[in-house]
């Protein structure tokens, strides 16, 4: 019997090895037919390793995605091994289901068909072999057709995985780099926490406070009457001064004593170093004079509000008796307002450990990753572009020491995510496809079986049906 005939019976796999066995399985293959077309092995050998590894990579990442959302750090308990293990197992099951599925299934054409059954000539054979090695670019673009879809499904989870994986793997490596970050994002946010925190708890106090000095009686009146008595008690002051200056002038002046004195008012008076009585003199002793009045109305003047203050603090304090209820519930609760503050304030303090949790360590990876000197705490990152072309050429070649290091990681990923579709695609649209043709081939030979099978049954059952009515009809005598 040639190697041709089907005869399943000779399709066994004893022969294999247990991994190479693992690694065809893994392909989706069907491994008693690949064993009939030697040259396909290394192909779906390659494409069940390309599986094995993504899925290996995939439970790696969920290894170490769990330890971190979990812990803070990475882990291999065994919890977290479970994790990393349903993970692959999940991706080796998509991975492989895809590359199992035919996404360009081999057809044999109706006219190849015909030409094998009865060929009317050989050249008609021969163009119909033709037509298997040089498809119409119609053929082509169907081909192509039908594993965009395929294609895009896998794209996008081989983007979600391998960006999780790269993540976990940066933060491996970068761990410490990271953990400084972190460190100093933690105490920036914890800053800006407690200074946002202490402007709430103090516009709630000042609120407070307000309608306690209103309580008071502390309200517009008596703050409006100290007010007044405090500038009037300013201006007697300052007209006092003055007028111990001009004393001092006078003197100067009578004695021939050369000076300069400044007034409060900026104005300045030069006595000259000639003795006796002068115009100046008298200037001055003029000066001194209406100082004097201005003095005595100064006082006229706090008199009546001093006793406009009294009279204020006296409603005051009968305002006071009247709302003592109030006032102690007021300052009950700003009390329990600052014991509030003190709480919130330890709260963040001793909240979050200080570089943990996977959003955090996220954060300090982008901050590192976007930092022109990653070696300093503080950020320092690149100058924004102002053109199209300026974050096309940043896309491609990040402007950051660590932006490289980034990009290649998750690029790495992706590849290795996506290495098992890339390989079915590329065996799919192949000219020649040994395997596909052969499993195509046993398709053709089942179909025709199961025609024959109904060719074959049909006659049985249509000759039983004749012996039945031959039964069934009565038997006409013999003619003598």
């Amino acid at each position: 019997m040639s190697s041709t005939e089907f005869d399943p019976s000779v399709l066994t796999d004893d022969s294999m090895t247990p991994l190479r066995r693992a690694v065809l399985w893994a392909s989706g293959a069907n491994v008693r037919i690949l064993r009939q077309v030697p040259s396909e092995f290394d192909a779906y050998g390659l494409m069940g390793s390309a599986v094995w590894l993504s899925a290996t990579i995939a439970a790696i990442g969920g290894t170490l995605a769990a330890g971190v959302a979990s812990r803070g750090s990475p882990s291999l308990e065994p919890q977290y091994l479970l994790a990393g293990i349903l993970v692959g197992a999940l991706v080796f099951w998509v991975d492989r289901a895809l590359v199992r599925m035919p996404l360009n299934p081999f057809h044999f054409p109706q006219s190849v068909l015909a030409a094998f059954r009865s060929p009317v000539s050989e050249q008609q054979f021969i163009a119909a072999l033709a037509a298997l090695d040089e498809p119409a670019a119609t053929t082509k673009a169907a081909q192509l057709r039908s594993i965009i879809a395929p294609l895009l499904l896998r794209m996008t989870i081989a983007v979600c995985t391998s960006f999780i994986v790269a993540n976990f793997v940066l933060f491996l490596l970068f761990a410490p780099d990271i953990k400084n970050r972190a460190v100093y994002i933690t105490q920036t946010t914890r800053g800006e926490l407690i200074a946002d925190t202490n402007r709430t708890f103090d516009a709630r106090e000042a609120r407070l406070r307000a309608r306690l000095a209103t309580l008071n009686g502390g309200g517009g009146k008596l703050a409006h009457a100290r007010k007044s008595v405090a500038g009037l008690n300013r201006q007697l002051s300052t007209t006092n001064g003055d007028i111990t200056t001009l004393h001092a002038a006078y003197l100067s002046e009578i004695h021939g004593d050369a000076r300069t004195f400044v007034l409060s008012t900026g104005k300045r008076i030069y006595t000259s170093s000639f003795a006796g009585k002068s115009g100046t003199a008298d200037s001055i002793l003029s000066d001194i004079a209406d100082l004097q009045k201005q003095r005595g109305r100064i006082d006229g003047e706090i008199a009546g509000a001093t006793k406009i203050l009294r009279l204020a603090q006296e409603d005051a304090l009968r305002q006071k008796h009247a709302n003592a209820g109030e006032i102690a519930s007021l300052n009950a609760k700003i009390e329990d307002l600052e014991h509030q503050r003190d709480a919130a304030l330890t709260g963040i303090s001793s909240g979050t450990p200080q570089g943990s949790g996977l959003l955090l360590q996220y954060e300090a990876l982008a901050a590192i990753e976007n930092d022109t000197q990653p070696l300093t705490q503080r950020p320092d990152p690149p100058t924004p572009c102002k053109s199209w072309a300026c974050s096309a050429r940043r896309f491609l070649v990040p402007p950051t020491p660590l932006g490289s290091w980034v990009a290649a990681f998750r690029i790495l990923a992706l590849l290795i995510d996506l290495l098992p579709i890339l390989i079915k695609t590329h065996l799919s649209l192949r000219e020649r496809r040994p395997y596909d043709a052969r499993v195509a081939a046993y398709a053709e030979l089942e179909v025709a079986e199961t025609f024959d099978f109904v060719h074959r049954e049909l006659l049985r059952r249509r000759v039983a049906m004749d012996m039945r009515v031959e039964r069934a009809m009565p038997t006409e005598p013999n003619a003598a």
